[in-house]
């Protein structure tokens, strides 16, 4: 039988934390899913943990491949998904034991919804299993109202903590690419030009783990630089598209590279930093950063670009 949902995890020299995370997949309170372990060529002992999964649960499977990154598996273990929607948890993170059931709900009352967000919150190690402490219901957004939260930083959306129904996500073509850099909002955003509406859950069903080694903490000044044509194609189909709010066709990409000039400024050097300036063309975004509604976004924005931030 066709199982409601494809959870898809990612499996790369995580041996500390990837028993813990399957393990969530597997105490959920419903049992209509299958799981997918996609080894990427894992040099640790996770590909001998996903095989053990495999072998004891029969809706476990698993994908080894050589390594070729987080969204190439991703795709790789959607290529093979048989639900009818697509889940991504990460192989270091926990969602909680009735994600799998609220989501169900969730579709149960809005039939044609194909994206569903949840809340979630950074955890450290010593916290993995914290509890969700609280449940506000649900709410639901049209694509405009979406993209605005979205872009300022109103509402946070995780790839991985996002369902999407499968159908739908082959008709319009999406699929991770290999930005070395915010891959995740990449998709998001590719995503949000497809949605009529987004179902957004306010309980943490998802626990993110922040931890030494990680994408995020160890990417590089090159990795930063590589990743911006990715993003300025993107703005370039925002600007193309009917389906993108006006508002975010100005600001996706300008207001996209402070984000990442406040964020790249705790990793790299003083020299790395001015690199960047030069590269994201700095002066050109802060310029349109101008007209932004938020004093705090303008004062803060010329900042960053003129200011070299140790």
């Amino acid at each position: 039988m066709q199982p409601k949902f494809s959870v898809v995890m990612p499996v790369y020299n995580v041996e500390k934390y990837l028993r813990n995370s399957i393990q969530s997949i597997l105490n959920q309170t419903i049992s209509d899913y299958e799981l997918i372990l996609v080894d990427d060529g894992s040099p640790d002992n996770c590909p001998k943990i996903c095989d053990e999964y495999a072998a004891q649960y029969p809706q476990v499977r698993v994908v080894h491949q050589k390594n070729v990154g987080l969204s190439s598996a991703r795709n790789a273990g959607f290529a093979i998904a048989k639900g009818e929607f697509v889940y991504f948890p990460d192989s270091d993170d926990i969602i909680h034991p009735d994600t799998l059931d609220y989501f169900k709900r969730v579709i149960e009352t809005v039939p044609n919804v194909k994206y569903i967000i949840s809340d979630f919150q950074d955890v450290t190690e010593e916290e993995a299993f914290k509890a969700a402490g609280y449940d506000h219901g649900i709410e639901i957004y049209s694509r405009s109202q979406i993209q605005v939260l979205f872009l300022k930083r109103q509402i946070r959306i995780l790839a991985p903590g996002s369902l999407l129904n499968i159908n739908w996500y082959k008709d319009n073509n999406l699929t991770f690419e290999n930005n070395p850099y915010g891959e995740d909002q990449l998709f998001i955003w590719k995503a949000l030009l497809h949605v009529d509406e987004v179902v957004h859950i306010k309980k943490p069903l998802y626990n993110y783990l922040h931890r030494p080694g990680s994408i995020m903490t160890a990417s590089g000044v090159q990795k930063i630089i590589k990743a911006y044509p990715f993003f300025l194609d993107l703005q370039n189909l925002y600007q193309r598209s009917e389906n993108a709010a006006p508002f975010v066709k100005k600001y996706l990409l300008p207001f996209w590279v402070r984000g990442i000039l406040h964020s790249s400024a705790k990793i790299i050097s003083y020299s790395e930093y001015k690199l960047v300036l030069v590269t994201f063309e700095a002066n050109k975004h802060c310029t349109t950063l101008k007209s932004y509604p938020s004093i705090i976004v303008r004062t803060l924005s010329h900042s960053y670009f003129l200011t070299i931030v140790r």
